[in-house]
């Protein structure tokens, strides 16, 4: 019971800033973790609309927006740090869950998504009866995975673009991410699909927030903590699908609701100049190591610097740390169902995104008589600005 007011306390103190204006009928969460005990996502939505496509109090000719259609999308991991955990979970399939809850214009809904704080019910005292709880109801836990929040009516029929063009559907959120043993925390917004025609509602891989592979800009880097007495971790959301089948043709998708097609990449820390695209870590003499492999990840992973780098590379920044740039490659065949068909994997689009975690003992950072713990993520994008810091 101390536990969730702990958290309660947490999520209080915490200021929540949203943009306003956003434009959006699905909004995408990559990185959720449910570990009940252990770990909370706190979700916040925010719903802007009333009627989809349609004019007047009575939305004519239009969809009446009356729910929010919740779709969890998460795998069971290990919960290990070890290189060999770690890779197994980075290829496992995700499942669903999903569910609608009623919403009103101008509503802000919160709530636990591993279910800690209030069995996973709305949050602070909202006295909108929502019917239900927002947990993921999938098992076994903990699990990893990502959310999405689309518009929908009364009866949970998803809103979607009207006639091709996107409808004036403002929908906003944010996350935060507590570890409620050591009282650590660390946040992000909501990620908007992308812009409105070809695409679809589902669709996030060319946002403004991925990090888009072959890039290699200069731009795209991790710094890394000293591994002696920092962890990092890099949590890994894929947009895209892709593959050629046995028989000729090939099977794409880029709609993030699709389990059937679980977007993939590979994820690596290489080197810059001289080095460029080679994997590895410069220490903090301008050095240069060699050091490390490609992480293939299916639907969503959690990778720790010691999986991506290897002992050498460890030992060769272990009290100094570093720094490297942060790529992403075409992923493999997979010879495994659904997608025992796959003989090649063609085109340039396997984005994601991609947090960079760091943390450890407050102390070791800042010296002197702290006993707290540092927790602080920041995303890994690809900024473009200017061609000539891009790796064609």
């Amino acid at each position: 019971m101390k536990k969730v007011f702990f958290v309660l306390c947490i999520v209080a103190v915490m200021a929540l800033s949203f943009a306003t204006g956003a434009k959006a009928d699905t909004i995408l969460f990559p990185y959720i973790n449910e570990n009940p005990g252990n770990v909370s996502t706190i979700i916040s939505v925010i719903n802007g609309t009333s009627c989809i496509g349609g004019s007047g109090a009575s939305c004519t000719g239009g969809s009446v927006v009356g729910a929010l259609h919740y779709r969890y999308i998460t795998k069971p991991i290990s919960g290990a740090a070890d290189p060999t955990s770690e890779l197994a979970d980075a290829l496992t399939r995700c499942s669903e869950t999903n569910f609608c809850r009623p919403t009103t214009y101008n509503d802000v809904v919160s709530f636990d998504a591993s279910g800690n704080v209030n069995g996973g019910n709305a949050l602070f005292n909202d006295p909108t009866v929502y019917g239900g709880s927002f947990v993921d109801t999938l098992t076994p836990k903990p699990r990893r995975g990502y959310l999405l929040v689309t518009h929908a009516t009364a009866v949970c029929g998803d809103i979607t673009e009207t006639n091709n063009i996107s409808p004036n559907a403002e929908l906003d959120g944010e996350a935060t991410l507590i570890d409620i043993v050591n009282g650590e925390a660390w946040g992000y917004k909501a990620v908007l699909n992308q812009e409105p025609g070809s695409y679809d509602n589902f669709v996030f891989v060319n946002t403004d927030d991925v990090l888009v592979q072959n890039g290699l800009s200069f731009y795209e880097n991790t710094v890394i903590y000293p591994p002696a007495t920092f962890s990092q971790r890099y949590f890994v959301t894929p947009t895209q699908y892709d593959a050629e089948v046995l028989g000729g043709g090939t099977v794409s998708s880029d709609d993030m609701s699709d389990v059937n097609l679980q977007k993939r990449t590979r994820i690596g820390l290489m080197g810059w100049g001289p080095s460029e695209g080679q994997l590895g870590i410069f220490n903090r003499n301008e050095q240069f190591q060699s050091s490390g492999r490609l992480v293939h990840v299916q639907c969503v992973a959690g990778i720790s610097l010691a999986t991506l780098i290897d002992t050498n590379g460890i030992a060769f920044i272990n009290t100094t740390g570093g720094w490297a740039t942060v790529n992403l490659e075409e992923p493999l065949p997979l010879f495994i169902p659904p997608s025992n068909l796959e003989v090649g994997i063609p085109g340039d689009f396997y984005n994601a995104f991609v947090f960079d975690l760091k943390f450890g003992r407050a102390s070791d950072l800042i010296g002197g008589p702290a006993t707290g713990l540092t927790n602080d993520a920041k995303l890994i994008r690809t900024r473009f600005i200017g061609t000539d810091r891009i790796r064609s």
